[in-house]
Formats: structure tokens, sequence, C-alpha cells
């Protein structure tokens, strides 16, 4: 199965236009603080269409931002030290956050976002996850709100950013295996969303 494929373009606002022409006026406080931070027309359209994927999927649930959060076992130090700091200080509209080491943190990340997928979601002879399964239920990853799959834009802007500033050695491999994260985690807020509509 190809676990390439991008969300489409649904009509709920996900699409491949930049982040400055996408209306966030309805979004909660905490949802537009978050926006301004992680926001980036820097990494290109697949990291544009993440962000409009978290939108619409926030935007499905009316911006509602509940105190649970996706689970702390093996995610990423950063995150918790952001969590920790209420999410503010450690990255700014033009600041860069920085991560100890691109491969370290890719580590990092793919055991957290391998921790949270729901039993169905297995890889691919090709180390890719796979799109469908027999119940297609999201349990644990199921979790929107400042506590929910915002932290997981987050390490994907900071993962991203780095390897934008990578020496050319290395960096082809980097960005395609960033890709094809930001690919994945943008597939499964546009599922979120859709399980979300289905179930009012």
């Amino acid at each position: 199965m190809d676990t390439s494929a991008a969300p489409s373009d649904t009509g709920a606002g996900v699409s491949l236009s930049g982040c400055d022409n996408v209306d966030v006026d309805d979004a909660g406080e905490w949802f537009l603080r978050l926006w301004k931070m992680l926001k980036s027309d820097n990494l290109g359209p697949r990291y544009v269409l993440l962000l409009k994927a978290w939108l619409a999927l926030e935007r499905t649930h009316k911006f509602d931002n509940p105190r649970h959060g996706l689970s702390s076992t093996k995610r990423p130090s950063m995150v918790s030290a952001w969590i920790k700091r209420g999410r503010k200080g450690m990255l700014g509209t033009s600041e860069k956050q920085k991560v100890p080491s691109v491969e370290a943190f890719r580590i990092e990340y793919g055991a957290w976002w391998e921790l949270v997928q729901p039993d169905w979601r297995t890889r691919d002879q090709f180390g890719g996850w796979t799109l469908r399964g027999p119940s297609d239920t999201w349990n644990d990853l199921d979790v929107h709100g400042a506590n929910g799959v915002a932290g997981v834009v987050a390490c994907l802007r900071w993962w991203g950013d780095q390897i934008v500033d990578m020496a050319e050695d290395g960096k082809k491999h980097e960005m395609a295996v960033w890709e094809k994260a930001v690919i994945d985690a943008a597939w499964v807020m546009d599922e979120l969303r859709r399980a979300a509509e289905d179930s009012k």
C-alpha cells in the first residue's frame, strides 16, 4: 500500500496554498498562539499541508482544549520542556528552536510516534506506516487541543528547521525521512478529523 499519500483537499481548509492566506479568525486563543509559533512557509508545501490538516482537526472540535494529552512515555525531551514552560519562550515566529542533533531527534520523535499509534497500524516492507486497518479506530492518538497533536506539529517544525540549516552532506536523506514523517502526521490528522465528523 502506498504510504506516501498526503491528505486530500477535502474542503475542510486543507490545501497546498501558503499559511498567510489561512483564515484562523474563529480559532481559540490557545490555537492562535501556537499557530503563530509553528506556522512556516519555509519548510515546503508538505509542512503547510500538515498545518492545515491540524487546523481542520481543531476546527472540527471547535478549538476545544482538554487537559488530557498524548502519552508522555518516550515523548521527546524538548516537547516536555516546551510544555513545562507553558509553550512559551522556546520558539518565536522568527526564532528557530535548536535540536541537539538531527539524528537523535529523529530517533526520539520516531519512538514517540510509534508508541502512540493504534495497534492496527503496522509497518510495511519499506518501513512506512499502513494507511488502513481492520478497525481504523485511533484510541490514544485521538487527542486534540494544546496537549494533543499540537506537540507532533511542534516536533516536525523543530526537526525540519534543523534539516534546512544542515550542510549538504546527508541533508537529502534527512529531508526525505522528515517529509515522510510530515506526510504521515498530516494523513493521521485528516483521518482524525474525518472520524470526528462521522461521530457527530
